[in-house]
């Protein structure tokens, strides 16, 4: 487990998790082309309410927030089990939406949502709680025109803000999980690539990590392996970025990678 006071240190032994997508691009491609879009098509869904349990859903929140997060609960007094589960395709928050039939389950249990850090305000018997943090954080995180300095401080006001929402709710049981994870634009969490392959997947998605298939025709990027095609959807494939003009993304999901589609599950009780 480690060390929350080493934030900065937990979030840079990411480069190891890069290192394994590397090689499983190369060696097993079919976790790209096959796997993870199969098993986040059918997997994920939400857990059955019981009456004496609620389901938190933390916007964004990775596999990398929930291990932190689980030491800090653990610290807190709370019995924690880590598990995970699946996004949607593409991993974006309102296909999971979706797949879930979140209107379905607002209409038959309390829900409530977080919207304002400062403002958090649950009756207490809500079953679903949706949180748009810290995936407002995640967006927010743009060098030189950012609301917060950086990955290790978005952690921190998540934390406070999960704290927060468990200490309001009333069930015995709390299962924390989240819509989709996010991959990291940053030197050294990226697959290298050639110029010709950045510019192609920068000419062809933009400023997006998914694409419909009947708005363009990008079987030539499936074909070189740097994009997948499944269920109407292309979708970047594993960790490739590319640059961009003006805003510099820092973080995006909405393509196929272990950080994006796998999601945590925390099951916390009191």
């Amino acid at each position: 487990m480690p060390d929350t006071r080493n934030i900065s240190e937990f979030y840079a032994r990411e480069s190891v998790v890069t290192a394994l997508e590397r090689l499983l691009n190369k060696i097993y491609g079919e976790i790209y082309t096959q796997i993870l879009p199969k098993h986040c098509f059918e997997d994920g869904k939400i857990l059955p309410i019981e009456d004496d349990s609620a389901f938190v859903l933390m916007d964004a929140m990775s596999l990398r927030e929930a291990t932190l997060l689980s030491r800090r609960l653990k610290e807190e007094g709370f019995d924690v089990e880590i598990d995970y589960s699946f996004s949607a395709t593409p991993s974006d928050t309102v296909f999971y939406k979706e797949k879930i039939n979140y209107k379905d389950i607002q209409k038959q249990f309390p829900t409530g949502e977080v919207v304002d850090r400062k403002k958090i305000n649950l009756k207490g018997d809500e079953k679903i709680v949706w949180s748009r943090f810290p995936d407002a954080y995640i967006e927010t995180i743009i060098a030189g025109r950012t609301k917060l300095s950086s990955i290790e401080r978005m952690y921190k006001d998540t934390q406070q803000i999960l704290l927060k929402v468990i200490e309001q709710l009333d069930a015995d049981e709390i299962v924390v999980g989240s819509d989709h994870g996010y991959v990291r634009f940053e030197p050294g969490y990226s697959f290298i690539t050639s110029d010709e392959a950045k510019r192609l997947l920068r000419n062809n998605f933009v400023g997006t990590r998914y694409l419909s298939m009947e708005e363009e025709d990008l079987n030539e990027l499936v074909e070189r392996e740097l994009a997948v095609a499944f269920n109407g959807f292309y979708m970047v494939r594993g960790r490739y970025i590319w640059p961009m003009g003006g805003k510099y993304k820092v973080f995006a999901h909405g393509g196929i990678s272990l950080m994006e589609c796998l999601t945590p599950r925390l099951k916390i009780k009191r």
